[in-house]
């Protein structure tokens, strides 16, 4: 399949339940091949990434800061500063310590989980129109077709909706005590999901900085290497975004086709990677399947 863009206005459209804002430009003709189902990507991202304008899929998204999302993202860090202070003063040392290590162990753990499977569901099923989810369904499905643009958004353009869900959760972690073990494990997971999408802006850029090199490289945080994997068609694994160390495990023990095949079962309705390679279909439903 191809994308063409022809005349002074052009439109790119790829990715089922996802087409790209229209962009003004001078009268050219392109053509821009994408993978065909099965085919791999062996470009590195930095490389695909290189000398591309963004493209914006999602109506009335945009690359500039507003103050809604300053406001998000500030209020969501002060929340959270105020939240790891708390928790730092009922830690203690000894069994104390060691309780609120294996918390944020256990958090950094399942946020890594969690935005695998967040980040699953929005490329596979739904679109634009979907009730509360419909935005980001866009923009996640869209993805796949321009996957540099996210590299052109600053901090509170790309958390500032993670973080609006984060304000009420540090809240209630500030209002209600917990044990320490629970409020570090809540702590790190709703801290880390609100930054996930940061991180994977990181991973797609052509050169990070190298304090973010050094925590890729010592597997904190999700690396261009590791994501790279998931940008090959059909998209249908390593979905994983906090640092990738769930990929393998969801992969390998094909958890991704058993939930596949459970929507299915209750709901009748595919995910797109089965259109994009139909053999998911089989690996999902048995080899019976037709």
């Amino acid at each position: 399949m191809a994308f063409v863009g022809v005349s002074a206005w052009s439109t790119v459209t790829g990715v089922r339940g996802t087409k790209c804002v229209e962009k003004r430009r001078r009268c050219t003709v392109s053509v821009v091949e994408t993978p065909r189902v099965g085919s791999v990507r062996t470009e590195p991202l930095k490389e695909k990434n290189r000398g591309r304008e963004p493209v914006l899929h999602t109506e009335g998204d945009k690359l500039q800061d507003e103050p809604w999302m300053i406001g998000s993202v500030l209020g969501a860090g002060m929340l959270a500063a105020a939240e790891a202070i708390s928790l730092s003063t009922q830690v203690g040392s000894g069994f104390g310590l060691a309780t609120a290590l294996l918390g944020v162990a256990a958090g950094y753990l399942f946020a890594d989980a969690g935005s695998g499977i967040y980040h699953w569901a929005l490329d596979n099923y739904g679109t634009k129109d979907t009730p509360v989810f419909g935005y980001q369904i866009e923009a996640f499905q869209g993805h796949h077709a321009s996957p540099w643009t996210i590299t052109n958004r600053g901090l509170f353009n790309n958390i500032s909706r993670p973080a609006i869900v984060g304000i009420p959760m540090f809240a209630l972690m500030l209002a209600f005590q917990m044990p320490v073990a629970v409020e570090a494990f809540l702590c790190t997971t709703v801290t880390l999901s609100v930054l996930a999408q940061e991180f994977h802006k990181w991973s797609h850029m052509q050169r990070p900085s190298a304090p973010v090199k050094f925590l890729m490289a010592a597997g904190l945080l999700i690396s261009t290497k590791v994501h790279g994997q998931h940008h090959r068609n059909p998209f249908e694994g390593n979905y994983c975004i906090v640092n990738g160390v769930c990929n393998d495990f969801l992969d390998r023990t094909k958890f991704f086709r058993k939930l596949e095949g459970l929507v299915y079962a209750l709901t009748g309705n595919t995910p797109i990677c089965w259109d994009l390679d139909p053999s998911l279909k089989v690996e999902a439903l048995g080899e019976s399947s037709t």
